[in-house]
């Protein structure tokens, strides 16, 4: 019995390295002329933590010329101030040294809004409502 619990917790730490090794290629930082997130927050506003959907919109949006991102609740997971009306902003590059794009709401968007993050144009986006 002990032996099957050493496999089983051998396998799950095996598995779980696998997984954190596969999510970290997938994110890696993507190449000139693509999406690279560096920022992306939900509800700091509302006392949210900075990034708190960082990993999430990468995942979304990493190596794309031109990415619709959908806000999904999915992505988001458990809202970080249901009281409050939160604001999103996502921050994004398209080369290691250049310009930070900037895209925000300044209320909480709705489900399925899409918000267009492009390495296509110099497109600058701010504050919106």
């Amino acid at each position: 019995m002990r032996a099957l619990m050493l496999v089983l917790a051998i396998l799950t730490v095996a598995g779980f390295g696998g997984w954190v090794w596969y999510i970290q290629s997938v994110i890696k930082a993507p190449s000139d002329g693509t999406v690279a997130v560096v920022s992306a927050s939900f509800g700091e506003n509302c006392g949210a933590p900075k990034n708190n959907v960082l990993q999430g919109v990468k995942f979304a949006c990493a190596g794309e010329k031109k990415c619709d991102l959908i806000f999904d609740w999915n992505l988001i997971g458990a809202d970080p101030a249901p009281t409050c009306d939160k604001q999103f902003r996502v921050e994004w590059k398209c080369s290691s040294a250049g310009q930070i794009f900037v895209y925000s709401l300044l209320s909480e968007p709705d489900q399925g809004a899409i918000i267009p993050l492009s390495c296509a144009k110099d497109l600058t986006f701010s504050e919106r409502d």
